[in-house]
């Protein structure tokens, strides 16, 4: 498997396939993901990634890069709000 993936809630991982599948046939753009993970300690933390391909010279992408940023506390203010 690939150890990045297998940290990915179960149900978001089509999700982030589909990210790099795009990234993929669209590499001059950004992409835009929301996954979840299990931290250390069996807390799921979720992240707004932005995935992008690196090309390299002859311009064929050859890497992609992963940042992401902290929304679990937005995540868990949506849930809470739809018990309500």
């Amino acid at each position: 498997g690939y150890p990045a993936l297998d940290s990915i809630i179960e149900e978001d991982r089509p999700a982030c396939m589909e990210a790099i599948r795009k990234c993929l046939t669209e590499p001059g753009v950004a992409h835009e993901v929301i996954l979840r993970k299990l931290n250390a300690h069996g807390h799921v933390k979720g992240g707004k990634w932005e995935f992008r391909a690196i090309l390299n010279d002859s311009g064929a992408a050859f890497e992609i890069l992963c940042v992401g940023f902290d929304i679990t506390a937005q995540l868990e203010s949506i849930e809470e709000s739809e018990y309500l």
